[in-house]
């Protein structure tokens, strides 16, 4: 994982990542070569009662931290925040088979994957009534977004604003904050909530010697089996076994204002693609400088978390 950032405006951005080759399955649930046995419905159901355990869990620390910066006084400040959770599945013989990525965000701050097809259960209201849906299904498309900008403009962020008593001025809520989530900004709590956006991804992981790797736009760096190596922050030399050039980028507002998903992601893999595994140290660098040359005028923080 790399980090980078122009200047921290309170945005929270964590990222923990572990991730061969991989096929992201369909919305149904069901990988290429599900028979329908009811041993893979338990599997799916336990896989999605994990799921929903993960995603209370994230939406009650993200409601007890608003309660807890209240409680400190932090009155009149406020953060928008990205979290992700992400965990490697193994079967019996100790491989990983898939990776599950569970995301939460309040306000504008954005986790994307670097996918194609994702099996994704995702609400932007409540964790208890989840289904597995397609977030994606072009595969000329390099980026996944797991996660939903709460802006101000938001249709659907504006009616609840609006339900609630509260009004648009300038496309602001209350003429003061562009954002309609956030933790902290407890003046304006009733119409700024700290609910997050919840979703869940599963990453299937597929044998590197596949015959359609290609057919899934995954294998863009090379089929070696050798897993590529990056450089933690303490400079030790570290494994990542489970993809061949995957990756997560977790940022605030002041990468996407300028950049869209997929310009990220192929600006990471372009700088990795000219310049070699090693750069993978200085993508986070590369994105937070191409967003002042694009002229962004927020706060750039930004993670590269290689999968």
């Amino acid at each position: 994982m790399n980090k980078a950032g122009k200047e921290d405006d309170g945005s929270g951005a964590l990222a923990a990542g572990a991730g061969r080759k991989r096929r992201l399955s369909r919305s149904n649930g069901h990988n290429d070569s599900d028979d329908g046995s009811s041993r893979h419905d338990d599997d799916e159901e336990e896989e999605r009662n994990d799921g929903k355990i993960i995603r209370n869990s994230l939406e009650r620390a993200f409601l007890l931290t608003d309660i807890q910066s209240r409680m400190a006084g932090l009155t009149t400040s406020g953060a928008t925040v990205v979290c992700t959770i992400i965990i490697p599945k193994f079967d019996t013989n100790g491989k990983c088979t898939e990776i599950e990525v569970h995301a939460a965000n309040a306000g504008d701050a954005r986790a994307v994957l670097s996918s194609t097809f994702a099996r994704s259960a995702s609400s932007p209201s409540t964790a208890s009534h989840l289904k597995f849906n397609t977030l994606n299904q072009d595969k000329t498309n390099n980026a996944v977004r797991i996660t939903h900008d709460h802006k101000s403009t938001d249709p659907s962020e504006i009616e609840r604003i609006k339900l609630a008593g509260g009004t648009m001025i300038r496309n602001r809520v209350l003429g003061i904050l562009a954002v309609a989530r956030s933790l902290g900004d407890h003046g304006l709590k009733e119409f700024v909530i700290a609910k997050p956006y919840l979703s869940s991804t599963v990453v299937k992981i597929i044998d590197s010697d596949s015959d359609d790797d290609d057919d899934d736009g995954m294998a863009r760096n090379g089929k070696s089996n050798s897993p590529p190596t990056t450089t933690n922050n303490n400079n030790v030399s570290t494994s990542h076994p489970y993809t061949n050039g995957e990756f997560l980028i977790v940022a605030c507002d002041g990468l996407w204002d300028v950049m869209e998903d997929d310009e990220a992601v192929d600006a990471v893999r372009a700088h990795v693609a000219k310049n070699g595994p090693k750069s993978r140290t200085d993508v986070a660098t590369i994105l937070v400088n191409e967003a002042l040359e694009r002229g962004s005028t927020d706060n750039i923080t930004v993670v590269v978390y290689w999968l």
